[in-house]
């Protein structure tokens, strides 16, 4: 093993590089044949199974007594999770590597996520609080699992980031980082990265999500001078007028400069209101007298 002569200083503790190089961490195992899981990845034996209670219903609340009623059994016996744990959902969902990634603060919503969402999996812990003996074992694992950079490489259909903040995952990442800052001897063995690459997530208010558009690009669009630009593209052009008198895309030809939808540019023309009368007024007659006072007959 190599002399450990770096050190490095974190909020709260002092975690040197022996501490994640204990004896034991190389040939530490998941799962352990007595305490279980300690991280993922979790095959589910008994995927998309539900006690037939449940059938039906996916919002039937499967407690733990439901998972220990031998009347809701699942066809293949669950397997055990160790209280020694991340706090981070490790069944995989779609095979062979996506794991849940589903954090929670507490166990006891994490138990309740297991429960009930992978309900054919994990049988129910004991009440007793953890003993140092599956502590041990569990914080070697979980310093393989991170030192290894399995966690950090890990496929997760919910990304967990950085994991829970209650969580040892994180803390234990950054001591990591922190001592290949000043340790070159530790970079050389085991890297330099040990957190997962941030993934971007899309804000959530907390209600249903509205449409979006297109991201903005990433660099301004530069402002083009169009006058300029014709100028330089047309200007040796015969055939291009650029004096004021030439005709754009709204002139229908009239000579005043105005653009509009008359046909000829006179103020007696008519317009697509105009019926034909020579006094001005639209109106429903087909042809105007000077000399009736408005009755047609």
């Amino acid at each position: 093993m190599a002399d450990h002569t770096s050190f490095a200083t974190f909020t709260g503790h002092q975690l040197h590089r022996a501490f994640f190089e204990p004896h034991g961490v190389d040939t530490a195992v998941n799962p352990d044949p007595i305490f279980g899981y300690f991280h993922g990845p979790v095959i589910d034996p008994n995927p998309f199974w539900r006690p037939p209670i449940a059938m039906g219903n996916p919002r039937f609340a499967i407690t733990a007594a439901i998972i220990d009623d031998p009347t809701q059994q699942p066809p293949n016996p669950r397997i055990r999770m160790s209280k020694m744990n991340f706090l981070v959902c490790p069944v995989v969902e779609m095979p062979p590597l996506h794991q849940c990634g589903m954090t929670f603060e507490t166990q006891p919503d994490f138990r309740r996520h297991l429960r009930m969402v992978h309900p054919g999996c994990f049988e129910n812990p004991d009440r007793r609080p953890i003993n140092r003996f599956e502590e041990n074992a569990g914080q070697l694992a979980l310093i393989r699992y991170i030192r290894s950079r399995a966690w950090r490489n890990a496929v997760f259909m919910h990304e967990p980031g950085r994991g829970p903040a209650s969580s040892r995952v994180g803390y234990w990442a950054d001591c990591m980082s922190t001592i290949a800052r000043i340790d070159v001897d530790w970079v050389q063995q085991y890297g330099r990265l040990f957190h997962r690459d941030q993934q971007p997530v899309a804000p959530t208010s907390g209600g249903r999500s509205r449409r979006r558009g297109q991201n903005p690009p990433p660099a301004p669009i530069p402002f083009v001078d169009l006058a300029a630009l014709l100028a330089e593209e047309y200007g040796d052009d015969p055939d291009y007028e650029t004096d004021d008198s030439s005709t754009d895309a709204f002139d229908n030809g009239s000579d005043d400069g105005n653009d509009g939808n008359d046909s000829h540019g006179d103020d007696s023309s008519t317009d697509a209101f105009d019926n034909g009368s020579d006094n001005g007024d639209d109106g429903d007659d087909s042809h105007s007298d000077g000399g009736d006072d408005g009755d047609g007959n």
